[in-house]
């Protein structure tokens, strides 16, 4: 499942948030010179991924469950920082480069 990649993209489950100003998530910096990256690890999903292509180049995000933790991969392109929000509400400023985290993530729920 895919989501919130663009301010006029819909929000579906399991997504990660990578948008412009007029959503919650956003560039903090003209021109993705500075972004944020917030997984939504939500639902019963095991993962999701998320590529999406910059004027400074490509933006890459995912995640895979294991039981109740959570193993996120970035990609931050050249030049730019990203702000990684975890899901259990760390925050890590990281520059260029390929990044591994992993937090502990909420119990799996069903949707209805």
């Amino acid at each position: 499942m895919a989501g919130h990649l663009l301010s006029n993209c819909t929000h579906r489950p399991g997504s990660h948030q990578v948008s412009e100003h007029r959503r919650r998530h956003r560039t903090v910096e003209p021109g993705w010179a500075h972004f944020r990256l917030q997984p939504r690890v939500t639902g019963q999903l095991p993962g999701a991924a998320i590529e999406l292509d910059t004027v400074r180049g490509r933006i890459k995000a995912s995640w895979r469950r294991h039981g109740n933790v959570v193993s996120i991969d970035v990609t931050v392109p050249v030049n730019t920082t990203a702000e990684v929000v975890l899901p259990d509400g760390a925050r890590h400023t990281v520059g260029s480069g390929e990044r591994r985290f992993r937090a502990r993530a909420k119990a799996a729920s069903t949707f209805g």
